[in-house]
């Protein structure tokens, strides 16, 4: 859901920074960025695309007619607006990691596992005050009209959440064994 991908983003930026850093640094702290961004472009990004595409009112919480806007729009806007989206969400990992950087240098580390812990509680708190939006995944009619189907009835989801959290998982363990390997 757009309302959580930034967040998500960030986290997974900071994250990777906090559990690559020892001594106030960030070990191969280029490495280490370059290999978090592969993973946030080849695995978060790509979830994320397919959500916006495949159900594009749900991953905009129901806000709007967003299948509508997005494909059936005259002109860019719709276009406009995705690829901004894309933008956004790369930059939330950028940021993530970049203070996570920051406050280790400044050997403030035990700053950023709050921030962690501060972040994830945001993300919570948002799928929480939106659990209707969560909860369903279905067209924007659909929800509008309480028919939207139960997100735990949708094996596409399920599919798609699975591929990604073993390319998430797989792809992390990568960045940090790359960051922590004997030189």
């Amino acid at each position: 859901m757009i309302t959580i991908d930034a967040p998500i983003s960030f986290l997974t930026g900071a994250a990777i920074a906090a559990t690559c850093a020892q001594d106030g640094v960030v070990l191969r702290r280029d490495q280490t960025f370059a290999r978090g961004l592969i993973v946030q472009a080849l695995v978060l990004c790509p979830l994320i695309v397919y959500f916006m595409v495949r159900f594009p009112d749900w991953e905009w919480n129901y806000f709007f007619d967003a299948r509508r806007f997005f494909f059936d729009s005259p002109g860019p806007v719709g276009e406009i607006v995705f690829a901004l989206s894309i933008v956004a969400i790369n930059g939330s990992f950028v940021l993530g990691f970049g203070i996570a950087e920051r406050w280790i240098t400044q050997g403030n580390e035990r700053a950023v596992w709050k921030m962690l812990a501060v972040i994830g509680g945001l993300i919570l708190a948002i799928m929480g005050i939106l659990y209707d939006q969560s909860l369903h995944l279905g067209t924007y009619a659909q929800w509008k009209a309480a028919q939207a189907p139960l997100i735990l009835t949708i094996g596409e989801f399920y599919a798609a959440m699975g591929v990604a959290t073993i390319g998430l998982a797989a792809g992390l363990t990568w960045v940090v064994r790359g960051a922590h390997r004997p030189a």
